[in-house]
């Protein structure tokens, strides 16, 4: 039977190593040399993994930093962290976090009933 989409997911619970092995799996994979410092993120994920960052204006009014839309082709970011190169840490580790999202729980983000950023935002007001 298909799973239906929902408004709300419920990964499951993942072990400590399991995270490290998947984090170690993607940096393998996606940083070259492997261990290059910092992670060109922000190249991986627009370059390498096709990702369009989209600044929105807002979401940290909202207690959002960013969020990846449902279809896993986009991460929503807060329009004046992308917009300022003072907050490129903070873009970077947003882009990071969503990334680890993207890996971990592609499956169950599929399946979240939102569509786009709007739907995203309702959802969290």
């Amino acid at each position: 039977m298909p799973k239906t989409k929902s408004i709300f997911i419920h990964p499951p619970r993942l072990t400590r190593q399991f995270i490290y092995q998947k984090a170690e799996e993607f940096r393998r994979k996606y940083v070259d040399p492997i261990d290059r410092v910092p992670v060109p993120i922000i190249d991986i994920v627009e370059i390498k993994l096709c990702i369009e960052p989209l600044p929105i204006r807002g979401l940290m009014d909202i207690d959002i930093d960013g969020f990846l839309t449902s279809d896993l082709k986009k991460i929503c970011v807060d329009s004046d962290i992308y917009q300022n190169l003072r907050n490129e840490t903070r873009l970077r580790f947003t882009c990071a976090h969503e990334i680890g999202h993207w890996v971990l729980h592609r499956e169950e983000i599929k399946l979240c009933a939102f569509r786009n950023p709007d739907e995203w935002i309702q959802l969290k007001n």
